[in-house]
């Protein structure tokens, strides 16, 4: 099972090559595409919402956070090193006892692109933009290339 501190991680070959060559490195496509194929919906989920924090703002969240995405009780102490597969595991550490974030801003970019940049369903040959993938991922309700929209139909609420 893989060490869930930095101090581990930091200390393999893996992240001292991507250390050294950056965005240059080529094997990084090829370690989060193959780690990202592997997870579950919730997973991904989850993953995101980690690369979008530690990216855009260098921090770590808590573990807590994904209580509903993982369908366990709010009130149990949610240890992602056991909720979570240990592929997705070998992409993120644990900053504390329960914040997490990936292993590194370039592995929060790959995980930003791969992730949100898929294919639309309604378009197979088209490459999606990260903003409109993301509303799949992070549950927005309509898709630009597809012109889907599941809650066409429903008003917006009216909070007066």
């Amino acid at each position: 099972m893989p060490q869930a501190g930095a101090k581990n991680k930091e200390n393999t070959l893996f992240y001292l090559s991507l250390v050294a060559f950056g965005e240059e490195f080529i094997s990084l496509d090829q370690y989060v595409e193959r780690h990202v194929a592997n997870m579950s919906l919730a997973e991904r989920k989850i993953v995101i919402c980690l690369a979008v924090a530690h990216y855009y703002g260098r921090e770590s969240i808590n573990a807590q956070r994904f209580a509903d995405l993982l369908e366990l009780p709010r009130k149990m102490v949610i240890e992602l090193e056991k909720a979570l597969k240990p592929s997705t595991l070998n992409l993120l550490v644990r900053d504390s006892a329960t914040n997490w974030r990936p292993l590194h801003y370039l592995i929060s970019q790959k995980i930003l692109e791969i992730c949100l940049t898929g294919p639309c369903p309604g378009e197979r040959k088209k490459r999606a933009t990260p903003a409109q993938n993301s509303s799949r991922y992070l549950g927005a309700d309509s898709c630009a290339h597809c012109r889907t929209r599941p809650n066409s139909h429903s008003r917006p609420r009216n909070y007066d």
